[in-house]
């Protein structure tokens, strides 16, 4: 309330509308902060993070991923994390699985899954798994 109110000049105290307008803007230049910040985890976590577990590793993306998603609406403004998500599986130290995460970037590269989200890719790999 503080912050705000020294956001608010003097002669404005008393009108509720400038105030209202004033904590409307702040609330949602916060929301995208902190939405940012939570990509920007995301992006980066590393597996050597999770001390190369993919399990933990997964785990920790899609808690992220919960905290960022919104409960209703599209799901589709996480997608721009899929790259930086199989760049890290990718460094998993099981072959097949290596081998496996590859074929799937060059695919997701090629265009062959266009319609994949980031929780679609979590939830098939933890099925590879």
């Amino acid at each position: 309330m503080t912050t705000l109110i020294h956001r608010v000049p003097l002669t404005f105290h008393n009108d509720g509308t400038y105030i209202l307008w004033v904590i409307c803007h702040n609330i949602h230049r916060n929301n995208v902060a902190f939405h940012e910040n939570i990509r920007d985890k995301i992006r980066s976590a590393t597996l050597s993070d999770y001390n190369n577990d993919i399990s933990t590793y997964i785990i920790a993306i899609k808690n992220y991923l919960k905290i960022n998603t919104p409960l209703s609406g599209p799901t589709d403004i996480e997608n721009g994390l899929l790259t930086y998500i199989l760049c890290q599986l990718k460094v998993c130290s099981v072959p097949l699985f290596q081998d496996y995460i590859r074929k799937m970037h060059v695919a997701y590269q090629e265009g062959k899954h266009s319609s994949m989200t980031t929780t679609s890719l979590l939830t098939e790999v933890e099925d590879k798994i």
